[in-house]
């Protein structure tokens, strides 16, 4: 869990401009299965390339290192981020989750009215396909026991 947690941060925190700033707001969701899954990593890549953002998958590379660090989750890793010219960004990931929950954490990077405006419609846009959750800012993701869908 520490693992996780590390990366999460690591993560997060490369987006914020200042070591140590806190994203200015964290959602969840449940996904469900891999073609939603599929489905919401298209949509934040296109919202990123929309809002000329630097896009990152280091989805592999985290998985590859969990597995080395004896920490395999079972399931494919999702680490995923975007950062804009002014540094507002945001991370999802699915590490400390289940295999169909992820969170998405936004940054406010130089552009604090910018980054509020940017997550407003990402959010917004999500909530057409999902229910979205707002993690308390008082503490981080939890599983929430998001029902796998995928047939077995």
């Amino acid at each position: 869990m520490k693992i996780q947690c590390a990366l999460l941060l690591i993560a997060t925190s490369f987006m914020s401009g200042c070591v140590g700033k806190h994203p200015f707001l964290t959602i969840q969701l449940c996904l469900g299965d891999k073609k939603n899954t599929e489905q919401f990593i298209q949509i934040m890549k296109t919202i990123s390339i929309e809002r000329n953002m630097r896009y990152i998958d280091r989805s592999e590379i985290t998985q590859k290192e969990l597995i080395a660090v004896g920490s395999d989750p079972g399931f494919r890793v999702m680490n995923i981020s975007a950062v804009g010219p002014s540094n507002t960004g945001w991370a999802a990931g699915n590490t400390g989750l289940s295999e169909y929950e992820v969170s998405v954490s936004f940054s406010e990077g130089n552009d604090i009215d910018g980054a509020r405006e940017f997550a407003n419609e990402t959010v917004s846009t999500l909530r057409k396909a999902w229910p979205v959750y707002v993690v308390p800012s008082d503490r981080g993701a939890m599983p929430m026991g998001c029902p796998n869908k995928e047939k077995k």
